[in-house]
Order: structure tokens, then C-alpha cells, then sequence
């Protein structure tokens, strides 16, 4: 009898030791270290020099899981105590890894909670009903929980080993940091200084309408040449940068870590520059889409106390927010510009300019090159037209964003005064552009066809250059830096694109843009989406200057053909452009006011289609805006329509309902258009989907 009460008591012992590890290790091992893996380029220290704290954590909670246990262990309730833990962890477990929906689950970044709020309702039943089941069928539970335990531990063994097989070989941003605070840092030279001063995501268009209100500008950029005819060839910061300094594209053939190493090393301006007897330095706050070992200001990663805090709270609040149901999720959003270290967030851009503006001094010594990246005016929106922090939080509508444009545009007029105070501006050559326009400020009435964001600011002021600034429309685009400053210095290395300082207006040339989704932090080897390729043979701005041979290119080495749709309507709105009606995504949808008619056109290439049903998606508010009677209409010119549906009186439409409609006529169209004659709200359309089918 002692025998099989001893044999029962490490039954019981074996039983909770599994459970527990099971739990712990999921929280304080598994989920901290693949938040690391999911989001390494944004950290500050390596994970073994964190990794110590979640241990000491993880044995903490085993401790206390240990006391519940012993204390109950002779109990009744035992086997309902061990029951409930299991069932916790396996519900902790399939949070982080499945019940992630569309949150930004591995940055900490969530989407609307109260337009998830269906999504939280699902993983409420799901709780609910297998924590009850941990109750009511205890017994079954308790019989399989070591087994489980230990075969989910594996899992996660064998997940993690998998993702880490993924990753660089080489992660040299965690290898080398960037030293910005130095003397040397802020030194200039007496004889020839090249400076690109980067105002994140400021769009042409926006700088045309501030000159055109304030021509005091005019006087500002001293000897700067504005590029209105300007292209940049990606959609975000994370391509734009290396090809903006090495002049080559990322085209999702290569891992984008390989990529970044092989074009810095390989004639890029900085290696360039560094070979000719420049000092070469570079303030980039992420440090992962720069090669830093190029740059003169590259030093050993210092892993202070302040990057091992940061990196523990920043994985820590990561982990519960991916691990914790709806309901408690807000509660651990973390922001991207939450960063002290970085300088993303707060009022980071004035403080580092005031930075380079109060330390600059200039001496005698070797020629220089600064690369400098302001996350300004690219929301959050931090300060005002007088460089006063905001402290509330301000809407980056159209409105507030030109306000926060004005404010950047001082930020670079305190640089350009300090440059001309310090006697060194007619020995610099000087670049103030975006890394890319910014896509809320679409509103071209053809600009489905034009992506905002390829649109940015170019300023350019050559060497010895003054006067009030000129106005050109060359084709020029942010790969065309490196060949404006190797010519300008006259250099002899062959590098891509033109000198902007030799295009003319009247020159023909074809340009290239690579349009994408980011993904960013879920992906470190493929962090783009499928990149569509398009090919601008006119003005950057003109919808007609835009064609697409039709190649997208997936990661891993994919390319392929793929059938075009651009959609177009006779009135936009600058946050919902009619494109939004395919982005099949709850935040997204084709939203216009005005009086009717109204109609959104959809034009497929390069061949006609036939489709026999066509449907249309209500939102989760605002049902009232949904369209009330319509044509359908057919095109294979854009001139001639033919009718192949009509619709009266669609009224009452429900939150998130979807309506299918069948077409008369199907033949084959290159053109469909709905074309709106009434809506269920005066004067006012928002569609969430339109999806044709066959």
C-alpha cells in the first residue's frame, strides 16, 4: 500500500513538473524569444544578455505554481488545480501562436480594438469553453496533461529552432552601433563637405503648396534647385534608404539583410566616398537597413544598462500582448515610437537637430560626408509650427500633416543658417529630401494609378551655388544621389543612375518603382510583401506617365506575371482611395461625398474579362452610406458602356453584410463600372469590398 501511495504521490509530482514547465516555459522562454527572433532588427541588445532575467522570472512562477501544488497535492482538488493549469497553458500557447488575427502580434502594435471587437468575441468563447472544460472534464485532463505538456515543450523546441534556421547568419546590426554624439561625429571640413538631410515621408506635391502660399521659401533655400518631377522607388523607409545611398534596388531575389551587406560593400556612396579620403558618417535610427561597418562613425555595440532595460520591457510587454486574449491586450500595446534610444518618438527629431546645430564645429581635417534621417514631418505629429511639443495626441489628417511640414522644413532652415553662420555653405553640397511621399495625400482624380507615396521631396544645392530657389521639372529619383555627388566630386567610379545637375526638363527616361506592403517586423529575412513593378515614362505625378509590365516579385526568389487592376472614380477622398475596395481589410474602404451621379471604374489588363456575379460589402458602420440604386456597366474602350445590371432600392443593409448579384450580359469587358445614381445617405458612399467573380 505505501509502495502505491509513494508510486501515486510521483505520478502526481511528474504530472505538475510537466504542466508547470510547460507554462513557464511558454511565457518566460518561448514567447520572449521568438517576440526577440520576430523583431531582432529593432533591438538593442543581444538575447543572451536579457535571457537571464526571463529564466530567474520563469523559476519565480514555478516556484508559486510548486506551492499551490504541494499545498493541495493530498487534496481533492488537486487534479482540478493541475486540469486548470494545463488548460491555461495550452490557451496561452494558442494565443501567442494562433489566435493572432490581424493584430501587430509580433511588435506589440495593435489594429482598432473595437473594430477587432468580433475577433475578441471568438477568443472570449474560446476561453470561456475550455476553461470550462478544464472543470468539468478535470479527469480526462488531468490523464493526458504530462503527455501534452511534454510533446507541446518539444513543439516549441523544434518551432523556435526552425525560425532561428531562418534568420541571418550575419546580423551585423547587432555586431556594430553607430557612434552620433562624438566631436568627430559633428565635425565639418573648412574645404568640402557633402551633407543629405532626410525629412521622413515629406511629399513634393505638399512642398509645391507651401511655396505657392508662403514665396518666402524662395529665399530660405538659398541656391537649392526644387525637383517637382521626382520619384522615389519604394514606399517606405526600409528600401528607400539603401537605395538612396548605393543607388540599386531591392527586388526580393535575395534575403533583404544580404542584400543590404552585398550593395554597401559593393560601390556604394558611402564605401565610395570612404576610398576617395572622406569621413563618411551616417545618424540612421535603424541601423538594420544600413550596412554601419561603411561608415566612419561605426563602433562595437555597447550594451549598456539602458539597452538591456529597454530590450526586457520592450520583450516582456511583446510577449503578454501576443499571448493575452482581446479583452487585455491594450493594456500591453507598445508604440514603434516608444523608443527612447532610438530617437523616433517624443520631440527626438527637433532634439537632434538642435544636437547637430549646437555641436557642429568645422576645422581643417579630411572632406566629409553626413547622412542625416529626421522622422519628421512622418507622424506622430510632435511639434508645432513653432517647434513647441505637442503633448496630446494630434490626427495626421491632410490638415495637421502640411502644418507638420511647415515645422520640419525649419528644423532644415535652423541647419542651412547654421551652415552659412559657420562659413561652410558654399563648400557643401547639400541634399534635402524624402525617403518617400506620404500615402494618406493621394488626390489626383486618376490617381489609382499613382502611388502618393513615390512622390518625394528633392532639394538640391550645388557647390558654390546662391540665389533664390529654382523650380525644375527634370525626371529625377532618389537613386540618382549617388551619380549627382560622385559626378560632383569628380570621381571616377561607375555607379547607377544620372546626375540630377545634368537633366534637363526635355530629357526622356524611364524610371522605376517597386510598390509593396510592409511587413516589417514579422519578417526579417522578407520583410516586403510582393512587389509590383512600375515603370514611370513621364511626369512622377501624372497618372498617364505610370505602365506596369505586369511582373510582380514574391519573396523567395519568385517572379511572375500578374493581371493588373487599376480603379479609378470621378471623385477621391485623401484617406479612402477607390484602390481601397480591394485591399480586402476591415480598416480599408472606397469612401466619397458628393452629389450623385458618382461611379468607381474597374479596369483589367491586358485582356477583357467575363464574370457572372459581382457583390458588394457593407462595413461595421455607417451602413447608411452604402449605395441604394445603380448600373452596372461594361467597356472595352472607356467610351462606349454597355448596361449589365441594374439596381433599385437596396436599402437596409446590416453591419458587415455582403450582397451578390448576378450579371445579364456576361461577355467580356476590359472595363466595369458601377455606376452610383443614389445612395441610402445623402450625397455620401462608403464600400468596404467589391469583389467580381466568374
Amino acid at each position: 500500500m505505501e509502495n502505491n501511495a509513494n508510486s501515486e504521490l510521483r505520478k502526481k509530482i511528474s504530472i505538475f513538473i510537466a504542466v508547470a514547465a510547460f507554462l513557464s516555459s511558454t511565457l518566460f522562454v518561448f514567447g520572449p524569444y521568438r517576440s526577440y527572433l520576430h523583431n531582432y532588427t529593432y533591438m538593442h541588445v543581444l538575447f543572451c544578455h536579457v535571457f537571464l532575467y526571463f529564466i530567474i522570472a520563469a523559476v519565480f512562477f514555478f516556484i508559486v505554481m510548486s506551492t499551490i501544488a504541494l499545498v493541495t497535492i493530498k487534496t481533492l482538488f488537486y487534479r482540478r488545480i493541475i486540469s486548470f493549469m494545463f488548460i491555461l497553458a495550452v490557451l496561452v500557447w494558442l494565443q501567442g501562436n494562433f489566435l493572432v488575427w490581424n493584430y501587430g502580434v509580433f511588435d506589440g502594435t495593435a489594429m482598432d480594438f473595437d473594430k477587432n471587437l468580433k475577433y475578441g468575441i471568438i477568443e472570449l468563447v474560446v476561453w470561456i469553453t475550455l476553461l470550462a472544460t478544464s472543470f468539468i472534464y478535470y479527469i480526462r485532463v488531468y490523464k493526458i496533461a504530462r503527455v501534452a505538456s511534454i510533446l507541446l515543450i518539444l513543439t516549441q523546441v523544434l518551432c523556435v529552432g526552425y525560425e532561428v534556421r531562418k534568420l541571418p547568419h550575419d546580423p551585423y546590426w547587432l555586431r556594430k552601433g553607430l557612434d552620433c554624439q562624438s566631436k568627430s561625429f559633428h565635425r565639418y571640413s573648412k574645404d568640402k563637405n557633402v551633407v543629405i538631410l532626410v525629412l521622413d515621408g515629406f511629399p513634393s506635391f505638399i512642398f509645391q503648396e507651401i511655396i505657392e502660399e508662403d514665396p518666402s521659401y524662395g529665399d530660405i533655400f538659398d541656391g537649392f534647385t526644387f525637383y517637382r518631377n521626382a520619384l522615389s522607388g519604394y514606399p517606405n523607409t526600409m528600401a528607400s534608404v539603401p537605395n538612396m545611398l548605393t543607388g540599386q534596388f531591392y527586388d526580393n531575389s535575395q534575403p533583404f539583410p544580404e542584400f543590404v551587406k552585398d550593395v554597401f560593400l559593393n560601390k556604394s556612396l558611402p564605401k565610395i566616398l570612404s576610398e576617395n579620403g572622406y569621413q563618411v558618417d551616417v545618424f540612421e535610427t535603424n541601423i538594420s537597413i544600413i550596412y554601419s561597418e561603411v561608415f566612419s562613425n561605426s563602433i562595437p555595440r555597447r550594451f549598456s544598462h539602458d539597452k538591456r532595460r529597454y530590450t526586457l520591457k520592450t520583450l516582456a510587454k511583446i510577449t503578454l500582448f501576443r499571448h493575452s486574449p482581446h479583452f487585455i491586450k491594450k493594456h500591453f500595446v507598445i508604440s514603434s515610437f516608444e523608443d527612447p534610444l532610438i530617437g523616433s518618438g517624443g520631440i527626438r527629431p527637433l532634439k537632434n537637430m538642435k544636437s547637430i546645430v549646437g555641436n557642429l564645429h568645422v576645422n581643417e581635417g579630411k572632406p566629409l560626408f553626413k547622412f542625416y534621417h529626421l522622422m519628421a514631418p512622418h507622424p506622430p505629429i510632435v511639434f508645432n509650427e513653432e517647434l513647441e511639443h505637442v503633448k496630446d495626441f494630434v490626427k495626421p489628417d491632410r490638415e495637421n500633416f502640411v502644418r507638420y511640414s511647415r515645422a520640419s522644413l525649419k528644423l532644415a532652415k535652423m541647419f542651412i543658417d547654421k551652415l552659412m553662420g559657420s562659413g561652410i555653405y558654399d563648400n557643401t553640397l547639400l541634399f534635402i529630401v524624402a525617403d518617400h511621399g506620404y500615402g494618406l495625400l493621394m488626390k489626383n482624380s486618376k490617381g489609382s494609378k499613382i502611388d502618393a507615396r513615390a512622390l518625394p521631396l528633392i532639394l538640391v544645392k550645388p557647390f558654390g551655388e546662391r540665389g533664390k530657389m529654382k523650380i525644375l521639372d527634370a525626371p529625377v529619383a532618389l537613386c540618382d544621389i549617388p551619380k549627382t555627388i560622385i559626378t560632383a566630386l569628380d570621381i571616377n567610379e561607375d555607379v547607377p543612375g544620372f546626375s540630377m545637375l545634368k537633366l534637363k526638363e526635355t530629357d526622356i527616361r524611364q524610371r522605376r518603382y517597386f510598390q509593396y506592403t510592409y511587413i516589417g517586423r514579422r519578417e526579417v529575412m522578407w520583410p516586403t510583401g510582393p512587389m509590383k513593378e512600375y515603370i514611370i515614362s513621364g511626369f512622377s505625378s501624372s497618372p498617364e506617365s505610370w505602365s506596369t509590365n505586369g511582373k510582380v516579385f514574391r519573396p523567395h526568389r519568385q517572379v511572375e506575371k500578374e493581371a493588373s487592376i487599376t480603379v479609378t472614380s470621378d471623385k477621391i477622398s485623401i484617406n479612402s482611395p477607390p484602390d481601397f475596395v480591394l485591399k480586402k481589410h476591415y480598416t480599408f474602404f472606397w469612401e466619397v461625398s458628393g452629389a450623385y451621379p458618382n461611379w468607381i471604374n474597374f479596369e483589367f489588363d491586358p485582356k477583357p474579362k467575363k464574370f457572372k456575379i459581382y457583390s458588394l460589402v457593407a462595413g461595421r458602420d455607417t451602413m447608411s452610406g452604402m449605395p441604394k440604386s445603380w448600373l452596372l456597366q461594361g467597356s472595352n474602350d472607356g467610351m462606349q458602356w454597355d448596361i449589365l445590371d441594374v439596381r433599385k432600392n437596396e436599402v437596409d443593409w446590416k453591419k458587415d453584410e455582403k450582397r451578390t448579384y448576378h450579371i445579364t450580359d456576361t461577355g467580356r469587358y476590359r472595363n466595369y463600372r458601377l455606376y452610383f445614381l443614389e445612395g441610402n445617405r445623402l450625397n455620401h458612399i462608403r464600400v468596404y469590398e467589391i469583389i467580381f467573380n466568374k
